[in-house]
C-alpha cells in the first residue's frame, strides 16, 4: 500500500472523522501484528501517512492525538507480525486480528 510493504486493512467511514489512535488485539500471540503504518485520505486516491509503529508495544494501543484533520478513510498497513520479529512481511503467510478499534475525537 503506497510506500509501505505489507498487508493492509482499509476502512471507509460513513462520515468524516478525526482519527487520533487505534487499538488492536494484544501482541502476546504468535500471529499478532506488531508493526504498523497508518494512512488517511478524504478521497481514496491521495493518502497521507500519519503514524508509524516500528517497535513492539505490548498494550496494543497507539495514539496520534496531534491530528486535527477530518478524514473519510483510514488504512492500517501491517508490516510485521510477532511470530518472527526479525523477518519482514514477505516471510509470513497469515496473521490474526481479533479486534480493531479506531479512536476518534
Amino acid at each position: 500500500f503506497q510506500s509501505s510493504a505489507g498487508y493492509w486493512i482499509k476502512i471507509k467511514f460513513p462520515y468524516l472523522i478525526i482519527p487520533i489512535g487505534f487499538s488492536v488485539n494484544s501482541t502476546k500471540n504468535l500471529n499478532d501484528p506488531i508493526y504498523f503504518d497508518v494512512y488517511v485520505s478524504n478521497n481514496n486516491i491521495n493518502w497521507t501517512k500519519i503514524f508509524v509503529v516500528n517497535e513492539l508495544v505490548l498494550n496494543g494501543e497507539f495514539y496520534f492525538d496531534s491530528n486535527k484533520n477530518f478524514y473519510l478513510y483510514i488504512t492500517i498497513v501491517i508490516t510485521k507480525i510477532n511470530v518472527n520479529s526479525y523477518s519482514t512481511y514477505s516471510d509470513y503467510q497469515s496473521f490474526i486480528i481479533k479486534n480493531l478499534k479506531i479512536i476518534i475525537k
